[in-house]
């Protein structure tokens, strides 16, 4: 009976041998897999922004009012290979070089630091495969629990625990889905057509206990060849998605009261969510180069108390970039 530790192998090294005939596998098919030569450095900064409406109407008197948010990070991440086992898991080390957060709230009031700058300087290791899929990421784990704390107001006697607003799922989606177009293909060892499409279940970053989630569809749209560089366009478009996710890191935990508007704000209902993206994956070196996702998401949601007699609505204009710097 095989082990799991055997099967990683077993794929692992027909991927090695897949790679070592060149990133084409045969019938116009592309081996999408990771590379890593241990200690060379890739450096990606990364960008979450997002606009938020909140419109309160009421049938009653015929008025409609708006109120807008928005927050923005923008890391600049450093990932190190220390241990590259081409056979089965390699250890990678993440940095977190810089994380900035700008924020105007709804009711225009400047917050305190956002949590996710308290990550600035810190380094966590996580074992991934070459296909991408992160296998143990207990420091990341260890980490966002810790940073995450942070986050809450010091508790006081009698007082439930009250959470300010963070960017920290933002992070944990630029993190944990990084390598996740390729990690979620089925049969990476036959490549993938131009054409075929492979399914993903996602985590949609906000600033709310239970974020929703996402079905995201990939596509390989087209391979661009020059006689330097062969790059796979990987285009992706989403759905709104019911289903439970599996295990990821998350940052807060227990029971808490949020901090604003989103604190008044309960029973969400994700309503739908348009857009897309496009991820460009370098075939020569075995990497992702560029990525860019957009989307709207409208949220319905009630109110703790009745404030009029729509439920108020949020429109999510979100926008999450990755580029690789060197």
């Amino acid at each position: 009976m095989f082990s799991m530790k055997n099967i990683i192998v077993f794929v692992c090294t027909c991927i090695v041998g897949a790679i070592a005939g060149g990133c084409e596998v045969g019938g116009g098919r592309e081996l999408l897999v990771l590379s890593f030569e241990a200690g060379q450095e890739l450096e990606y900064k990364m960008v979450s922004q997002r606009n938020i409406d909140l419109t309160i109407a009421s049938k009653a008197k015929n008025t409609s009012k708006t109120d807008k948010m928005s927050e923005r990070l923008e890391l600049v991440m450093v990932y190190k290979p220390v241990e590259v086992n081409p056979y089965g898991l390699s250890t990678i080390e993440a940095t977190c070089k810089s994380a900035k957060v700008k924020r105007k709230s709804f009711t225009s009031r400047g917050g305190k630091k956002d949590a996710v700058e308290n990550l600035a300087g810190k380094s966590f290791t996580f074992k991934l495969t070459p296909t991408g899929k992160i296998v143990e990421y207990s420091e990341l784990t260890s980490l966002l629990e810790k940073v995450g704390k942070t986050a809450f107001d010091p508790k006081k006697e009698g007082r439930r625990l009250v959470k300010n607003p963070d960017m920290l799922h933002d992070f944990v989606a630029l993190q944990w889905y990084l390598w996740d177009s390729i990690s979620t293909i089925k049969d990476p060892i036959k490549g993938v057509a131009i054409g075929s499409e492979w399914k993903a279940l996602q985590m949609i970053p906000m600033s709310i206990h239970w974020p929703p989630t996402r079905e995201t569809t990939y596509v390989l749209d087209e391979v661009i060849e020059t006689e330097q560089e062969r790059k796979a366009m990987i285009k992706s478009t989403y759905a709104i998605s019911d289903e439970k996710l599996g295990d990821w890191p998350k940052p807060h935990s227990g029971r808490f009261q949020m901090k604003g508007v989103f604190g008044f704000l309960i029973q969400y209902r994700f309503l739908s969510i348009e857009g897309g993206g496009t991820q460009v994956f370098d075939l020569k070196r075995n990497l992702i180069e560029k990525d860019t996702q957009q989307y709207k998401m409208e949220v319905s949601a009630s109110f703790m108390l009745p404030l009029g007699d729509t439920p108020p609505m949020l429109t999510v204009d979100q926008k999450l970039t990755v580029e690789l710097v060197k």
